[in-house]
C-alpha cells in the first residue's frame, strides 16, 4: 500500500491505545497531516518529485542562512572543522552504540514514529550512568569505557534478535529534517570556534576550567580521590552530584584523542542539538503540531540568544540538564498514557541524569508530570475508574528480596552523587521559598539580569512587551487543542515560570534563579507558540517566517560578542612548563580571574603560587607565596589594553620564554621567605550549609 495508508494505519493504532484513557476527543498524538505523507497513488508521482525538489531547495536555503551567520561572524576558513567533526563523530558514535538497545527494547509504542531520534540522547544517559557506576566501583576509566561499549554492543545484538531493526520512518522526512536542522544549529553554536580556527574553549564562563579539569580528573582517578598531579585535584564538593555528565565529556575526549579543553565546545553544541530534537518530539508528539511547525520551533529555540549563550560560554551543567529535560517531559506524558515498564525505565534514566546534571531543573518535568497526573486521576475517578495509588505502584515495582540484589548495591555505589542532588535542592529551596532570605550568594558569575526578550528570541525594541504577551497568548492557545490532563501539565510549567519570574524580579539579587528558570521554561513556551501560529493559516506562516528571519540576527548578535576563552598563547604555557625542570616552582604574576585559573591549568605539572590568587569564590586556587623558582608574567594586564614591558622587580635577567602574552623569568634567589608553591589547590568550599550557596 502507499505511504498515506501506512501512516493512517499507524495513527489509528495509536489512537486506539490512547482513546481508552483520553479525557476529550482531541488526542496528544495526532496522525501526521496529509501534507507530511508521501504520494497516495501512481498518478501523483510527479507531484512527489516537485515536492522533493522544493524540499531540496528549502534545505539549501536553510543551510545558506547558517553559512551567512558564520560569514557575518568572520569565519574565513575550515581549519577547525576536522577536530570538530572528529569529536562529534566520537560522541555520536559512542552514544548511539549505548542507546540502541534501550530504545529498541523499552521505547513505548506510541513514540516509535521518531525512534531513531531517541537513540543518541538515550545513549548519553546509559553511557554516562554506566561509567559513573563503574567509576564509583573503582574500575579504571579506560576499562570502564571499554566495558560499557562491550555491554552496549552485546545488548544491541540481543535487541536486534528480539525486536529486529528499527522500522523505516514513514515518511522519512519526519526524521531526516529534524536531524538536518539540529546539525545546522549545532554548527551555529560552534561558529565562534570556527572563527578562532582551532578547537578550544569559547565564551567567558568562569566554570569552564573546572568543567574540563573535572573531566580530565575522572579520566585518571576515582571520583572520591585526590590527585595533586591533575589541574583539578578532585571533584569539587559543590559538584559531587555531577560526575555522570563529566564522565560523558571524559569519554568523548578519550575516544577522540583530544584533551577535554579541546572537546567541551563540541559536546556543548551536541547537547544543544539533543535538546532541540527533544523539543521537536515534544512539539510533534505532545502538541500535535505539523512537521513544519516543529521544525520552526527548533529554529526559534536554537537561535535564541539565551540558548546560545548557555551553550557557548559554556554552562556545561545547565546545558546538559537542558538537553535531558524535553525527553523527560515526553516520557512523563507517555508513562501516564501508556504505563509500560519500558517507558518508566527510560523516564527514570532521563530523570536521573537530569537530576545529577542540574538538580535545580529536576522539578520542571516533575511539576509537569504531577499536574498532568492529578488531572488525569481526577477525570478517571469521575468516570468511575479505579485509580492506582502511589503505594500500590511502588509495591508492583518491588519484587521482594530479588529487587534488593540490585537496589542496595546501586544505592551504595551512587550514594555520593545522590547526596549531592539532595544538598543542592535543599540549599536552593531554602532560599527560593523564603523571600526573607537573601540571594546574594546565589549570583554565580552573573552581575545582573538578562533582558527578558533574550529568552524568547525577540529583539530589544520598544514593542517587545507586546510581542512577549502575544507569544504567551499563542502558547496558551495551543493548549486548547490538547487533552485536558496534558494541557494542565504544560500550563503548570507556564504558571511556574511566571510565578518564579515575578518573585525573582522583585528580589534585588534574583538574576541567577531567573536565568535558570526561564532558560528551561521559555523554550517550552516558544514551541507552544510555534504550534499555535502554524494553525493560523497564511498569516501564521508569515509570522513564523518573519520571526525566524529575525532570529538569525539575534543569534548573530550573541555570536558576535563570543570569542575564544583559551587562546593560542594560553595554550602555549604548556611549552613553558615542558621546558622547566621537574619540580620547579612557578609564581603566577597574573591578575586574579579567568586567565589566572587557565594559566594554573596549563602549568599544573609544576608547584604553583601567586602573590594575589583568586579568592572569595568557590573555585580552588593556588596558594599565596612570593618565593618561587620562576615567574610567569601576564604581559597584557588590565583587560589587555596596556602591554607590560618591564619585568618584575624580583626577576633576574631577560625572559627565558615569551609568546607575546606571557613571559617566563627566573626569580632572584635572594628573595626572602619560604617557597609555599604547591601542586595542591586551596579548597575554598569544605562543607555545604543547607540554605546557603553551593
Amino acid at each position: 500500500m502507499t505511504d498515506d495508508i501506512r501512516a493512517d494505519v499507524g495513527s489509528r493504532a495509536r489512537v486506539g491505545m490512547a482513546a481508552a484513557t483520553a479525557s476529550s476527543g482531541t488526542l496528544a498524538t495526532r496522525p501526521p497531516p496529509a501534507s507530511d505523507a508521501g504520494a497516495t497513488s501512481g498518478g501523483r508521482r510527479p507531484r512527489r518529485g516537485w515536492r522533493r525538489a522544493a524540499e531540496l531547495l528549502l534545505a539549501i536555503v536553510v543551510a545558506g542562512a547558517a553559512l551567512q551567520i558564520a560569514q557575518r561572524a568572520g569565519v574565513r576558513g575550515i581549519s577547525a572543522v576536522p577536530p570538530t567533526a572528529h569529536a562529534l563523530l566520537a560522541a555520536v558514535g559512542y552514544f548511539a552504540l549505548c542507546g540502541f538497545a534501550p530504545v529498541r527494547l523499552l521505547l513505548p509504542p506510541g513514540l516509535r514514529d521518531h525512534e531513531l531520534l531517541w537513540i543518541v540522547p538515550t545513549g548519553a544517559c546509559t553511557s554516562c550512568l554506566g561509567l559513573t557506576v563503574l567509576g564509583y566501583a573503582a574500575v579504571p576509566f579506560p576499562l570502564s569505557l571499554a566495558l560499557v561499549a562491550v555491554i552496549a554492543a552485546a545488548a544491541g545484538a540481543v535487541a536486534l534478535r528480539r525486536a529486529g531493526p528499527p522500522a523505516r520512518p514513514r515518511p522519512a522526512r519526519g526524521v531526516l529534517w529534524p536531524a538536518f536542522v539540529a546539525t545546522l544549529l549545532c554548527a551555529v553554536a560552534l561558529v565562534p570556534m570556527f572563527r578562532t580556527g582551532f578547537a578550544t574553549v569559547i565564551g567567558d564562563g568562569s566554570d569552564s576550567h573546572l568543567a574540563v579539569g573535572t573531566a580530565q580528573f575522572l579520566q585518571h582517578d576515582y571520583p572520591t580521590s585526590v590527585d595533586p598531579s591533575q589541574p583539578v585535584n578532585s571533584v569539587p564538593l559543590v559538584w559531587r552530584s555531577k560526575p555522570p555528565i563529566y564522565y560523558g565529556l571524559a569519554a568523548v575526549s578519550s575516544l577522540s584523542g583530544m584533551p577535554t579543553y579541546r572537546t567541551i565546545a563540541q559536546v556543548q553544541a551536541l547537547l544543544v542539538a539533543l535538546a532541540l530534537l527533544g523539543l521537536f518530539v515534544f512539539t510533534r508528539s505532545l502538541l500535535g503540531a505539523s512537521l513544519a511547525a516543529a521544525l520552526c520551533a527548533m529554529g526559534l529555540v536554537g537561535l535564541d540568544r539565551i540558548v546560545l549563550h548557555t551553550a557557548m560560554h559554556p554552562y556545561y551543567n545547565q546545558n546538559f540538564g537542558f538537553a535531558m529535560m524535553p525527553w523527560a517531559i515526553v516520557l512523563a506524558w507517555w508513562a501516564l498514557r501508556e504505563r509500560t515498564r519500558g517507558g518508566l525505565v527510560l523516564l527514570a534514566l532521563f530523570l536521573a541524569l537530569l537530576g545529577f546534571a542540574y538538580p535545580l531543573a529536576l522539578p520542571i518535568p516533575l511539576v509537569f508530570a504531577g499536574a498532568a497526573s492529578w488531572q488525569d486521576r481526577r477525570e478517571r475517578r469521575g468516570r468511575g475508574e479505579r485509580v492506582a495509588t502511589l503505594r500500590s505502584m511502588l509495591r508492583r515495582s518491588y519484587r521482594g528480596r530479588r529487587s534488593l540484589l540490585w537496589m542496595l548495591p546501586l544505592c551504595v555505589v551512587l550514594i555520593v552523587p545522590i547526596v549531592g542532588i539532595v544538598e543542592k535542592l535543599q540549599s536552593a529551596v531554602g532560599v527560593v521559598v523564603d523571600p526573607t532570605k537573601p540571594l546574594t550568594d546565589w549570583g554565580g558569575d552573573l552581575t545582573g539580569y538578562f533582558p527578558e526578550p533574550w529568552y524568547f528570541t525577540l529583539g530589544r525594541g520598544p514593542l517587545w512587551p507586546l510581542l512577549l504577551a502575544a507569544i504567551v497568548g499563542l502558547g496558551a492557545l495551543a493548549l486548547r487543542r490538547l487533552p485536558r490532563s496534558l494541557a494542565w501539565g504544560v500550563a503548570a510549567l507556564f504558571v511556574l515560570g511566571a510565578v518564579l519570574e515575578l518573585d525573582f524580579r522583585l528580589r534585588t539579587t534574583g538574576f541567577y534563579f531567573e536565568f535558570k528558570t526561564l532558560a528551561f521554561i521559555a523554550p517550552v513556551v516558544l514551541c507552544c507558540a510555534a504550534a499555535a501560529l502554524s494553525r493560523l493559516g497564511i498569516a501564521g506562516v508569515l509570522v513564523l517566517v518573519i520571526w525566524l528571519n529575525g532570529a538569525t540576527s539575534i543569534a548573530a548578535s550573541e555570536i558576535g560578542v563570543t570569542f575564544e576563552q583559551v587562546g593560542v598563547n594560553l595554550l602555549g604555557l604548556r611549552a613553558f612548563s615542558h621546558d622547566l625542570p621537574a619540580g620547579a616552582s612557578i609564581r603566577l604574576d597574573v591578575e586574579p580571574g579567568g586567565r589566572q585559573l587557565w594559566a594554573a591549568y596549563m602549568l599544573a605539572p609544576h608547584p604553583l603560587c601567586s602573590q594575589e590568587p583568586l579568592v572569595n569564590t568557590s573555585y580552588p586556587h593556588v596558594p599565596v607565596s612570593r618565593k618561587a623558582d620562576y615567574i610567569v608574567v601576564d604581559m597584557r594586564p588590565a583587560g589587555g589594553q596596556i602591554a607590560r614591558t618591564t619585568p618584575p622587580f624580583d626577576a633576574v635577567g631577560s625572559p627565558l620564554r615569551s609568546n607575546g602574552e606571557f613571559a617566563l623569568y627566573r626569580e632572584n634567589a635572594t628573595v626572602p621567605g619560604p617557597d609555599a608553591c604547591s601542586r595542591l589547590r586551596v579548597q575554598t568550599v569544605r562543607t555545604i550549609t543547607p540554605g546557603g550557596a553551593l
